[in-house]
């Protein structure tokens, strides 16, 4: 028995709206996600291919169950199942056109390279480590078997092996262009970056540098920056027959978002060599008036963001604050003969808690001359 002959006059389009919807807050390169965003936004005749699809291989009681849901599923009222879930996701990519079918792959390729990314999120790269991280996830990407990207959903496309694995061959082959665009900008961005901030002599405490692309850390030394380029061969079509359209409309028009979270703060500007360069010389100025202060600034650059910490202290200030500290030692060292004078007295119990005391004390006060001499030890270095 067909869909139609089932609802007969009221059928699917009691339940059919063509409002289109964003299903998923973002599909952040999810093929799961993305397959059940084109479900709740089919055309009219796809659900009802579907569901046809769906009766035969269910029955008439699951399709009159799973069509009743659909709406509660697209308004987000009723919980979709799992179950509900994995089938709607086994049956779909059969019905997709073209763009559809290479978005899937795509959206496969891009949620393996996704993985790849988070072994560096957030974590600190030496600056000469720089190109050997790309490189490495580079290398991972070529890796990346066509064979084991998502391939119970992609068998569902109904599309020819060879020509699936060209796809994902030249997917993998654009992303990786896009990661040595990235390197590119991230070297042009710390070079500007060393040759304006070379000529602050005092007076920065940190420098951090963000990747967009890695979404890793670098923290920027004086030390020189001199790495070199690196080269990828050019992409063939020839290969492609059914999909030719779309991998040249994507190649030629299309932004590949591969920074996942994108940063919306606010920054002081751009690096540049002009903005750059107002940053150093209101701080010497700042500096060379002895006005003591304290200031991060954030700029957007090519490939990434920096954020400059820069400080003024006054060096006599801080010579006086270790030398109050050593006084405060010399009281606490002190202190240890009051507890023996309480011990010879007969209050041990009393002689031992305030030795504990003094012990914590002469502790601290330790680490924090360790610290202030470190400090001004280390003031206008970077």
């Amino acid at each position: 028995m067909s869909y139609n002959r089932i609802f007969n006059n009221k059928g699917w389009k009691q339940y059919y709206s063509d409002d289109k919807i964003e299903y998923s807050e973002t599909l952040d390169y999810s093929p799961t996600k993305y397959i059940l965003n084109e479900f709740f936004n089919s055309s009219y005749s796809t659900l009802q291919r579907f569901l046809n699809k769906y009766e035969s291989k269910f029955g008439l009681g699951s399709v009159r169950y799973f069509s009743e849901c659909i709406p509660e599923w697209k308004n987000r009222t009723k919980e979709m199942t799992s179950g509900m879930r994995n089938r709607i996701i086994s049956l779909m990519p059969q019905f997709f056109d073209k763009p559809q079918k290479f978005h899937l792959i795509k959206f496969s390729v891009y949620n393996q390279v996704n993985s790849l990314s988070k072994n560096l999120e957030n974590r600190s790269v030496n600056e000469e480590n720089v190109l050997n991280e790309y490189l490495n996830v580079i290398n991972e990407i070529y890796q990346i078997d066509p064979k084991i990207i998502l391939t119970p959903i992609l068998s569902n496309l109904l599309i020819n092996e060879d020509e699936k694995n060209t796809v994902v061959r030249i997917i993998k082959h654009i992303i990786v262009e896009q990661l040595i665009g990235s390197f590119k900008n991230v070297r042009d961005d710390l070079f500007i970056l060393k040759e304006e901030l070379s000529k602050v002599e005092v007076g920065i405490k940190k420098v951090e540098y963000k990747i967009d692309l890695l979404k890793c850390k670098i923290d920027i030394t004086r030390n020189r920056f001199d790495i070199s380029n690196t080269i990828v061969n050019k992409i063939v079509l020839d290969e492609l027959t059914l999909f030719k359209n779309e991998v040249n409309y994507f190649l030629t028009s299309e932004t590949f978002k591969l920074v996942y979270n994108q940063k919306e703060n606010e920054v002081n500007g751009t690096i540049s060599k002009k903005d750059i360069n107002i940053l150093v010389n209101n701080h010497s100025r700042l500096n060379n008036d002895k006005i003591i202060y304290s200031s991060n600034s954030k700029f957007r650059g090519k490939g990434g963001s920096v954020t400059i910490n820069l400080e003024t202290k006054n060096k006599t200030s801080m010579l006086f604050n270790l030398t109050k500290k050593y006084f405060l030692m010399i009281v606490a060292l002190g202190g240890f003969i009051f507890t023996i004078v309480l011990f010879s007295e007969g209050s041990p119990i009393l002689a031992i808690v305030a030795g504990f005391f003094l012990l914590l004390w002469v502790i601290g006060l330790f680490e924090s001359i360790k610290e202030s001499k470190k400090e001004i030890k280390d003031y206008g270095k970077w």
